[in-house]
């Protein structure tokens, strides 16, 4: 399943070098191992998604349950993709 996300510029930053390879959810979409995550750069202070940076596509590799909060999930996973073209999944 693909799951279209916001993700704050600087982790952006962080998963484009490849020194972010999981992130922390609310479970609400029901995320499993497999799925594909496109993630949109988003400015939280200016309430804006940053167009002149590409979307990441990233696919889930391991997801834990266990020592999250009620409602969380931890997912890891591999970058695919740094352009912001949906079809290069």
């Amino acid at each position: 399943m693909e799951h279209e996300l916001k993700l704050w510029v600087q982790s952006w930053y962080a998963i484009h070098d490849g020194s972010k390879t999981w992130e922390a959810r609310v479970d609400d979409r029901g995320f499993e191992v497999g799925d594909v995550l496109v993630l949109h750069p988003y400015e939280p202070d200016l309430m804006v998604y940053v167009e002149e940076m590409h979307d990441l596509v990233v696919k889930v590799t391991h997801k834990q349950t266990f020592g999250m909060a009620d409602g969380f999930v931890g997912l890891s996973f591999q970058l695919l993709t740094k352009c912001s073209c949906k079809e290069a999944v």
